[in-house]
This record gives C-alpha cells, structure tokens and sequence, in this order.
C-alpha cells in the first residue's frame, strides 16, 4: 500500500474482507434494532481497534457509516439526537468516538555490556529513568 505523501510503498495492517463484512452486519444489526446496548460495546470497540494506518483509515470509515445509520434510523431531524452532537458526547463520555493511531515509542535498548559495567560499579543495573544508559 502506498500512502498519501510517500513515494515507496508502507507496510501496514488491515481488516481481512470477512472482518470488514461482520463489522458492516454489527453496524446495521445495532442501528436496525435500535439496541442502545450494542450501539455502545459498538463504539466501544470501534475506538479500541489497533491503530495502524490501514486498520484506523477503515475504522474511520465504519465511523462514518455508523453515524449515518444512527441518524437515519433515529429520523433526527434535530441537531439535539445526533450522535456526533456536544449533548450526545456528554451523556456518553465513556464511549470513545476518538479513533487512535499507534506511535513510535522511543528506542530504550540498553547494550548488556553497559548493564554489566552499572553492576560492576554498584549501581541499578537499569537506570530509573531510562531512556538510554549513560
């Protein structure tokens, strides 16, 4: 997969095509039935998914396609019963709607000769606040 911005291809994850059709049935079933329960564990884990590029650019859509259906099936009309809404993300602060993407945490690899000199000096063998040995 090329990326937007990048000249040489990326390696990323994705949803399988079976996984993205269960997540489509998830998405009508909740809404079709108006189950308020499956809506919520539905956002639940929409917001949970890994967050690589390819699996957050597809989470993103089911998002999108999740609202759509919420707001045709609830027939708003009103801005007040729109999920997307400030009163709607009030009342459900603990269904995260914000979809994460994984970060680089920073390279904490610490040489073995490096610990064995830390030992040998009566030091901790890895310091408290390691972010590389001094």
């Amino acid at each position: 997969m090329t990326k937007t911005g990048e000249t040489k291809p990326i390696w990323t994850w994705e949803l399988t095509r079976k996984k993205k059709e269960e997540w489509k049935k998830r998405i009508n079933i909740a809404t079709k039935y108006k189950d308020k329960h499956k809506m919520r564990k539905l956002l639940f884990s929409l917001g949970r998914m890994p967050g690589f590029h390819g699996i957050r650019k597809t989470a993103f859509e089911f998002a999108q396609s999740y609202a759509r259906a919420y707001d045709r099936v609830m027939n708003d009309k009103d801005d007040k019963k729109s999920l997307w809404s400030k009163i709607a993300r009030e009342k459900n602060k603990n269904v995260p709607i914000r979809i994460s993407y994984t970060r680089a945490n920073p390279d904490d690899f610490i040489e073995l000769s490096i610990v064995v000199k830390r030992m040998r000096k009566g030091q901790r063998p890895i310091p408290q606040n390691s972010t590389k040995s001094q």
